[in-house]
């Protein structure tokens, strides 16, 4: 209704114009006609836009020559219009911007008719449409901005025809295409952004190379291809190439050694290959040299050493090899160095020391020798140090203590030797000190508590060895503690229940004893408690009822008594807990049934439990793994029949029985994992109760046993053995057919080395490593070696049409190849059961890649795998 009547007004001051004997001037008109454009919450912006006034040389945003022309309209508000014809009108107009403003609709071709329009700046709004062929009628046009718009179509050919050119910015819209080779013409371009339009495709033109002024040239995120054309080496007033996140493969061509006014180069996320030349040594103006996964081989170049002015050399996860050039250490104002995930060996140079503003060093994933330099202690500003999974050796050198600012140290995955300095403990920026998987050795220096920052603290397969010092106690920000596989003694100090920000407690594979203190309820955000193979004693506390946010407690394989506290039940996202191997008797508390969210793992194996099992545990709707094996628990088996979730279960070694459950995982169940318990009894239609613990022997020897015994009788107990042989061999064969047992069958769509016998018998808790609304995933390594992953779908109610479905669906998909989608191997089934086998990819899921704290996945990387995932999708589905 307000615009309504805005125009009724408008429309009522044209009137009061004409009939007092004005005309009012095109100008005013055109713009005018934009603001009937504006929405009508946002006029008041343009209130000084009064349609009486004889010149709009005062109106908001406006510009105007000596003679009254308007020859600038510059807006910066929120006013929601779109741009109208009119604007061609604007005869006099050398500057429109209606950045930020956004505007929506189309850029009218009208618009080509303001010839005298020198800078166009539409960018940042929602235009839609194709860039009108017109555009290129404005010959004195040297800026146009349309970024950041939704504007699809073509680059039109005619932009070659605006000679006079210095800024043309096309990037973040929806343009498609391949990059016009006439854009060459615009000899007087300066800066070429086209990047951010995913559809641009094509090679990069080489006739680029005619724009000798360009000092910038962007056309990252797009799906250009081919390689960098030799030519670029012909822009030597190019500051900045960005041509990273495409499809471009091939060698780095050495003519870019030429372009020496480059400063910033970002070629990453690429194809790129071959070696890198050395003539980019000679760009000593360079600062940022960015180059990280693509393909390129060879060795680091020395010459590399003349590019003084780098700030940032990233060459990670590439396939380079050979030694680091001792050259590096000539690259004074260097402040990150990353040359991780590639093949690099030899020894760190001690040159490295020289780099005295380097504050990031990451050196990772390599297979790099030698002795950490002691001159890494002069890197003064050092905040990152990186040098996990390599082949160092020798001590870590006491001079990192110097390193003030030094806030993340990972040397896991190496031969390190040698104590742990009591130096690094000083520092009082350190937040993350991880030295997994080394041969450190002695002990854990107790200057450890006066490193207060610290909020990561992983020692673990190690041998370390001595107390656990009770000044970790003072470490207020610790988040992760784990020490696992050392040789720890004594008891766990009291102290550290002081540390109430603890997530994750993990000192399994130790030697420690003495009690478990109640004060370990005191950890209320502890998430995972692995305590395991050690020689802990005494009772589990009750007070362990704390840890509301505990999802992992795991105290199995040490000399725990007492009974299974029953207050556990108030550890309400617990989802493992591994009791077994100790000696704890006593009954299951019933109260382990309303643990709801126990759906990974619940052990109590190898104790000294007695009674039933709770109908309680009926509640345990999730749970995947049960073991309950080698106890002297009694009683029916009924309650396991409503845990349909079941992956694995073992019962052996106990006092039950009654029937087993006549349900579709007890089908499928292996003998082991019920032996033991003599008289529990399998339900057969023709045999009300076959007892498991039937006699072994074979046939032959009841034969050589009659022959014995009743030697006078042998012909008659021939005849009567061909008899039974005759008479088991028919039974065999209606137990085949009776629905309570179904073979496996094993589909392959490659040659496997392995049997469905050598996947069934792999499928055990400590090979699960994941689990999801479909299933459970395993990590199995096959006997030849193979290692795989099997995904056991979860238990179906479908009928045999349903199965005949599936298995066709995954006879497709074990056709296809494609490298965004993984390797569909094979399956396995039997009327109730499913497993799908896949090729292992040994980095881990999407989730652990997204959101592991030790390395941040930068949002280049998370568009990277989106489009991955898309054409993976796009495949299947098409």
């Amino acid at each position: 209704m307000a615009a309504k009547v805005w125009h009724l007004f408008m429309l009522f001051i044209l009137l009061r114009c004409v009939a007092g004997g004005r005309t009012m001037s095109r100008d005013c008109q055109a713009l005018l006609a934009f603001k009937n454009t504006v929405h009508a919450q946002y006029n008041t912006v343009l209130a000084s836009w009064n349609p009486i006034d004889n010149t709009p040389c005062n109106w908001y945003g406006v510009s105007c020559s000596h003679d009254h022309r308007v020859v600038g309209l510059s807006l910066s508000n929120f006013l929601q219009g779109s741009i109208p014809p009119e604007f061609g009108n604007l005869s006099h107009l050398k500057y429109l911007n209606l950045s930020s403003t956004n505007t929506s609709g189309i850029i009218p071709s009208a618009l080509s008719n303001a010839t005298q329009l020198q800078v166009l700046d539409l960018s940042s709004n929602f235009l839609e449409g194709t860039i009108p062929w017109e555009i290129g009628k404005l010959v004195n046009l040297r800026e146009l901005y349309f970024n950041s718009n939704e504007l699809k179509g073509s680059i039109p050919v005619t932009l070659a025809n605006c000679v006079n050119l210095r800024i043309l910015c096309l990037q973040d819209n929806n343009l498609r295409g391949n990059i016009p080779q006439q854009i060459g013409q615009l000899t007087s371009l300066e800066s070429l952004r086209l990047g951010g339009n995913v559809d641009l495709t094509g090679t990069l033109p080489s006739e680029l190379a005619r724009c000798r002024n360009l000092t910038f040239l962007g056309i990252a995120a797009t799906g250009i291809f081919g390689s960098i054309p030799a030519s670029f080496g012909q822009l030597t007033k190019l500051e900045t190439l960005s041509i990273y996140r495409t499809n471009l493969s091939g060698p780095i061509p050495p003519d870019l050694g030429n372009c020496t006014a480059l400063q910033n180069i970002y070629l990453h996320l690429n194809q790129l290959s071959g070696e890198l030349p050395p003539q980019l040594g000679k760009l000593q103006q360079v600062t940022f040299f960015l180059l990280w996964s693509n393909k390129i081989t060879g060795q680091i170049p020395p010459e590399f050493g003349n590019c003084t002015s780098l700030q940032t050399l990233d060459l990670s996860m590439n396939q380079l090899s050979g030694s680091i050039p001792k050259e590096l250490g000539n690259l004074k104002a260097i402040e990150q160095l990353y040359l991780s995930d590639n093949n690099l060996n030899g020894n760190i140079p001690v040159e490295i020391g020289k780099c005295v503003n380097l504050n990031d060093l990451q050196l990772d994933k390599n297979k790099l020798w030698g002795t950490i330099p002691f001159s890494l202690g002069q890197l003064s500003r050092l905040q990152n140090i990186f040098l996990w999974q390599n082949n160092l050796t020798g001590p870590i050198p006491s001079t990192l203590g110097n390193c003030s600012k030094l806030q993340v140290l990972d040397f896991s995955n190496n031969q390190l030797s040698g104590s742990i300095p009591k130096e690094i403990f000083q520092l009082q920026n350190l937040e993350k000190v991880m030295l997994l998987s080394n041969k450190l050795s002695k002990e854990i220096p107790p200057e450890v508590g006066q490193c207060r920052s610290l909020s990561r603290l992983r020692l673990g397969s190690n041998s370390l060895s001595g107390r656990l010092p009770e000044q970790i106690g003072r470490l207020q920000s610790l988040i992760f503690l784990d020490i696992y596989r050392n040789r720890l003694t004594g008891a766990l100090p009291l102290e550290i229940t002081n540390i109430t920000s603890l997530q994750l407690l993990d000192l399994h594979g130790n030697q420690l004893s003495g009690y478990l203190p109640s004060e370990l309820g005191y950890l209320t955000n502890l998430q995972n408690l692995d305590l395991s193979q050690n020689n802990i004693s005494g009772s589990i506390p009750s007070e362990i009822s704390g840890l509301k946010v505990l999802s992992k407690l795991v105290l199995s394989y040490n000399s725990l008594s007492g009974s299974v506290p029953s207050s556990l039940q108030l550890c309400q996202k617990l989802s493992l807990l591994d009791l077994g191997h100790n000696r704890i008797g006593g009954t299951i508390p019933p109260e382990l049934g309303n643990i709801v969210s126990l759906d990974i793992a619940l052990d109590l194996s190898w104790n000294a439990l007695i009674g039933d099992i709770p109908d309680k545990l009926a509640g345990l709707r999730q749970l995947q793994y049960l073991d309950l094996s080698h106890n002297q628990l009694s009683g029916s088996l009924h309650v396991l029949e409503s845990l349909d979730s079941l992956t694995f279960l073992n019962i052996s070694f106990n006092q039950f029985t009654g029937t087993i459950p006549d349900t579709p995982f007890f089908k499928t169940i292996s003998p082991s994992a019920i032996n033991g318990n003599p008289t529990l009894c399998y339900p057969i239609s023709a045999n009300p109760c076959s007892t498991i613990q039937h006699a072994t022997r074979s046939i032959a020897t009841t034969i050589l046993i009659y022959l014995l015994t009743f030697g006078s009788a042998a012909i008659l107990i021939i005849v009567g053995v061909f008899v039974i042989v005759r008479v088991r061999r028919t039974t065999q064969d209606d137990m085949e057919e009776d629905e309570t047992y179904w073979p496996w069958n094993f589909t392959q769509f490659r040659k496997l080395n392995f049997t469905v016998d050598d996947v069934l018998d792999r499928l055990t808790q400590n090979n699960i490593i994941g689990t999801g609304c479909s299933g459970t995933v395993y990590k199995l390594e096959m006997p030849s070696g193979d290692v795989i992953a099997a995904k056991k779908l979860w238990a179906s109610n479908k009928d045999e049409n349903h199965y005949d479905s599936f298995a066709s669906e995954v006879e497709t998909l074990g056709h296809i190849r494609h490298r965004n989608i993984v390797r569909l191997l094979g399956y396995c089934t039997n009327r109730n059961q499913k497993l799908l086998l896949y090729d292992f990819m040994p980095n881990g899921n999407l989730a652990a890649l997204l959101f592991d704290t030790k390395g941040k996945v930068d949002w280049e990387v998370r568009y990277k795998i989106v489009v991955g995932a898309a054409q993976g999708l796009a495949y299947l589905h098409h």
